[in-house]
């Protein structure tokens, strides 16, 4: 009896550290694994440590990217805009905040992806965009599960 419950005690800790592990990420999902839904999620998470959160999140259209993504995380609304609909959306308004989603590149050993709060505005024909930094999100290759990891979140790696 008391080898059974050994037995049933090893079985219960080895499964329990090993569903505790990595989560391995891609760019193809439609879900939390996506590369670039986690990097907004990072984003988000530097949001609610404002004073001050936007109920809607504006984000640069890129097919890409941008079609695998969600309408909402948490409380925030995320609404994605060409630039028609910024042309449109700022009619009457001096500018917006409008997030940039960086395709993941690679740089030595670690794969980034930035995700970039622009203040735009449209005068005379034109727009203009101001970069303030960005949030880089930098994730490594783990050979175990053939896949990215999460690495590290800073404001300003940009």
């Amino acid at each position: 009896m008391r080898a059974f419950k050994i037995l049933l005690i090893t079985l219960f800790l080895n499964v329990t550290f090993n569903s505790i592990g990595q989560t391995s990420y891609n760019t193809e999902s439609k879900d939390s694994s996506n590369i670039y839904y986690f990097s907004l999620l990072k984003y988000c998470d530097y949001l609610d440590k404002l004073d001050s959160q936007p109920s809607i999140i504006y984000i640069e259209r890129n097919y890409l990217i941008t079609d695998k993504l969600p309408s909402r995380i948490r409380n925030y609304e995320l609404k994605y805009f060409d630039q028609r609909d910024v042309k449109r959306f700022l009619k009457g308004k001096n500018q917006m905040t409008l997030v940039r989603i960086v395709s993941l590149r690679v740089n030595e050993d670690s794969f980034f992806v930035n995700v970039i709060p622009f203040t735009v505005s449209y005068k005379k024909k034109n727009f203009n965009y101001l970069n303030g930094g960005g949030l880089g999100v930098k994730f490594e290759f783990d050979v175990e599960l053939n896949g990215l990891i999460f690495k590290s979140a800073e404001m300003g790696e940009i």
